[in-house]
């Protein structure tokens, strides 16, 4: 299966101003995919079926939908099906989650379970977005491993994000390796520089050393590459904060990039 590059994020002030002139923008560079569209449409106050069936008029695909699920969000996770099911994407993310402990960890994983069953009657494949603080050990066992390890893999799945893998202080290529089959989204970001040791801590984290795909120190080759071989489906750019560039040049700048390393 080839790669499919898709976007997240960055554009999200342009599109408020300009936002078919800016997806068009989008699909002109190259991007196959939009995830969070159905967010997107209700925005703009567009009924987010109309909004899709626009989007594929340009090329762009919806990719996935989603929140932040904890313990009890069963409506939430409820409006991700829908919003999914409506725009045609086949995935439902869940984006953050607390590991401070790791009994946190394992009810976390409980609900997580459950609403990957859920998605997965719905014909929907559920995947968990990691950031920097599932890298903590409890007893020797990194959160995001004890948290995938508690879930059936057939309810939950991994978005992970190779920048947060890379600041926690895993090798990315290792975690995708890890988790080959399982992990159906990359989200491609990058980093000036990444804290030495790696940090896990919320409190310390640093979001301001976010930077264009491949212009900083994350193994974005790597990552494609383990990507390759785990069978991911889509990379998703994504970059938290804007460096010097605008966010259209920003997105320009790391689709070439990445696509020269996709091939």
């Amino acid at each position: 299966m080839a790669l499919k590059i898709g976007l997240v994020g960055i554009i999200s002030d342009e599109l408020k101003q300009d936002a078919w002139g800016t997806l068009e923008r989008v699909a002109a560079i190259g991007y196959q995919g939009i995830e969070g569209a159905a967010r997107i449409g209700s925005g703009l106050g567009t009924p987010v079926h109309e909004f899709a069936d626009r989007l594929r008029a340009l090329g762009l695909e919806p990719v996935a939908e989603g929140g932040v699920f904890q313990e009890g969000d069963h409506e939430k996770v409820e409006q991700a099906v829908r919003d999914a099911l409506a725009v045609g994407a086949g995935y439902v993310v869940s984006y953050w989650g607390p590991c401070e402990s790791r009994d946190q960890v394992l009810r976390l994983a409980a609900f997580l379970d459950e609403a990957g069953c859920r998605c997965r009657e719905a014909g929907l494949r559920f995947c968990y977005h990691n950031h920097n603080h599932e890298f903590a050990a409890f007893d020797g066992q990194r959160a995001l491993d004890l948290l995938l390890a508690n879930t059936d893999p057939a309810n939950v799945a991994a978005e992970l994000d190779v920048a947060w893998v890379t600041y926690g202080g895993a090798d990315p290529v290792e975690v995708i390796g890890k988790y080959a089959g399982r992990c159906p989204i990359l989200h491609v970001k990058d980093l000036q520089e990444a804290p030495e040791g790696g940090e896990t801590s919320n409190d310390g984290r640093d979001e301001t050393r976010f930077t264009e795909v491949g212009t900083g120190v994350v193994n974005i080759e790597g990552a494609v590459g383990a990507a390759r071989e785990a069978g991911v489906e889509w990379l998703v750019v994504e970059q938290d904060r804007m460096r010097d560039l605008s966010p259209m040049d920003s997105v320009r700048v790391s689709y070439e990039n990445l696509k020269r390393v996709v091939g």
